[in-house]
């Protein structure tokens, strides 16, 4: 794998995808971005998704709610103070997916000026299980020195009726914008910028237990700028 090359892609297009081994191990294969974070308390880094009913699936979870149907699009773990930088995903069934996961990349599609005004400016209460704050969709000015996207509407809501008609027009506006699809083939690994890349998983006809994908979320370090 380019390092370099990943990284300039990411920071040009807001992910990348190429194909890596299973053989590999994820998080040796991944530590030129950073620091690899946990996604729940106690949990492992790695994490595997595949799609469950909303019976199997632990508390607070998307598939809690929606279990085998459609995610809606969001960023990763929004419920944390600073979300991950990097999302990686990483396919590891043997089987092609008839099951793509969408993409929106924040930072390229024109949002209007009010809207986008609003989204920096209303506030929202999170709430993920790990302590409630408050926080916009957009964050601007931030601790990392960086603006980013926080957008999960299960574990987020307004706090004014103003907050949750900005997030109605938001998502109409979107609604309008072709999602990228990735469509998953063994060892295919998908890295996403968090911060402005928010993401989803589209409806299938069958559960589609075969569809295994291992998860990592990683805070981004200085020394990963410079790779």
């Amino acid at each position: 794998m380019d390092k370099h090359g990943v990284v300039r892609h990411i920071d040009r297009a807001g992910w990348w995808a190429g194909v890596v081994p299973t053989t590999e191990r994820l998080p040796d294969v991944l530590g030129f971005l950073g620091t690899p974070v946990s996604s729940r308390r106690g949990g492992g880094i790695v994490d595997q998704l595949s799609p469950i009913s909303a019976e199997q699936a632990a508390p607070r979870s998307l598939s809690a709610k929606y279990g085998f149907g459609a995610f809606p699009m969001h960023t990763d773990a929004a419920y944390l103070h600073v979300p991950p930088k990097y999302l990686a995903l990483h396919y590891v069934s043997d089987k092609i997916s008839k099951r793509p996961t969408l993409l929106w990349d924040l930072e390229l599609i024109q949002l209007p000026k009010d809207l986008l005004f609003n989204l920096q400016r209303e506030v929202w209460l999170v709430n993920g299980g790990r302590g409630r704050f408050l926080s916009s969709i957009r964050v601007e000015g931030s601790s990392t020195n960086e603006s980013y996207w926080r957008f999960d509407l299960e574990c987020m809501r307004p706090l004014s009726d103003v907050g949750a008609e900005v997030a109605r027009e938001f998502e109409q506006h979107m609604s309008h914008v072709r999602p990228t699809e990735v469509h998953w083939q063994p060892d295919l690994l998908l890295i996403l910028d968090n911060w402005r890349v928010i993401h989803g998983r589209a409806n299938g006809d069958h559960p589609e237990p075969e569809r295994v994908l291992e998860r990592i979320l990683i805070h981004k370090n200085q020394e990963a700028e410079g790779v």
